[in-house]
């Protein structure tokens, strides 16, 4: 089982196996989604898997991100904002330049490409969610900025979530930013009250583990359903791994520390490493990609130059 550590409360001076471990299996999940969802081989194996997926892998990303953001918000927002700035924008950026040629773009759409994905992370290819985690800091910073009781950060994320209410537009990526920005904020919450809240695993775990088919199968389709299931996926997720020994949580959790070049590469090395056909084809696509993506991480991370444009690891006196 995993210990108790690892699922109690975030330290910023260690690691969380389950948290990491959570990250791969999000990651995982965004690369099945495109093996199944964008390649013609498999997009009709099952699109009713890809649905069930997509209710809440990206809020569970997105969850992660504000778990771990607890104890590392610091005191000086500008110098936060920066050191997002040059940890996601800069990957962002430079994977949709990689990207580029191998979509056959000519050069002279480079830059219009890359000024418009700044403004519009539709535009972004597959490496949206970098820009929005982005935006999510500077939402949270600035919200902060105005009070940091827990009662004020958590009603702005009721708000923004509530938008979706009056309809979407993907003006900005507000689509994206109001549906997973009260995700963000949960993550954040639910780390600072970590201790607390942990009597509560157990009944939390069954209700979302039972909630989470029964919305799949009978909930009617609105804004509030929406967010339900995506709440129960989360949790039946969770449910699961914190039920994983420590010795498979632990090499689990060490990968899961890679799943910003995990992202980056599967976008490019995906199109080269479909197999086959049927579900054995999708499997062996899957594992390769993530397999090889893994391995060229490890590539990325043995020169400091490609660990920052790359990874976003810039030495801390830059940041």
């Amino acid at each position: 089982m995993a210990s108790a550590d690892s699922i109690v409360s975030p330290r910023p001076s260690s690691r969380n196996d389950l948290i990491d471990a959570l990250k791969l299996y999000a990651m995982g999940l965004v690369v099945l989604t495109h093996v199944l969802g964008l390649r013609p081989e498999f997009r009709d194996l099952s699109p009713r898997l890809v649905e069930i997926m997509v209710t809440f892998n990206m809020p569970l990303f997105t969850f992660l991100s504000g778990y771990v953001l607890f104890g590392r918000e610091g005191t000086r927002p500008l110098r936060f904002i920066r050191g997002k700035a040059l940890a996601l924008l800069v990957p962002y950026l430079a994977w949709i330049l990689v990207e580029l040629p191998i979509r056959h773009y000519p050069p002279s759409a480079w830059l219009p490409r890359l000024e418009r994905a700044l403004i519009d992370p539709h535009a972004g290819m597959q490496m949206w969610f970098l820009w929005l985690l982005f935006w999510l800091f500077v939402l949270f910073t600035t919200a902060r900025l105005m009070s940091k009781d827990d009662r004020w950060i958590a009603a702005g994320a009721v708000a923004l979530g509530a938008m979706l209410f009056l309809g979407t537009t993907t003006v900005f990526g507000l689509d994206k930013i109001t549906w997973l920005y009260p995700f963000f904020i949960l993550g954040y919450l639910v780390a600072k009250h970590r201790a607390k809240l942990s009597r509560l695993d157990m009944w939390i775990a069954v209700a979302s583990v039972v909630a989470f088919p029964m919305l799949l199968m009978w909930a009617p389709p609105g804004v509030g359903i929406r967010f339900a299931t995506a709440l129960a996926g989360m949790g039946a997720s969770w449910a699961i791994f914190r039920l994983l020994p420590a010795r498979l949580l632990s090499p689990l959790g060490v990968v899961g520390q890679k799943t910003l070049g995990l992202y980056g590469w599967q976008m490019v090395v995906l199109p080269f490493l479909i197999v086959g056909a049927g579900w054995l084809g999708a499997a062996v696509s899957w594992t390769l990609v993530m397999v090889v993506a893994t391995l060229l991480t490890l590539v990325l991370e043995r020169r400091a130059f490609t660990r920052a444009v790359f990874l976003g690891q810039w030495p801390r006196a830059l940041r």
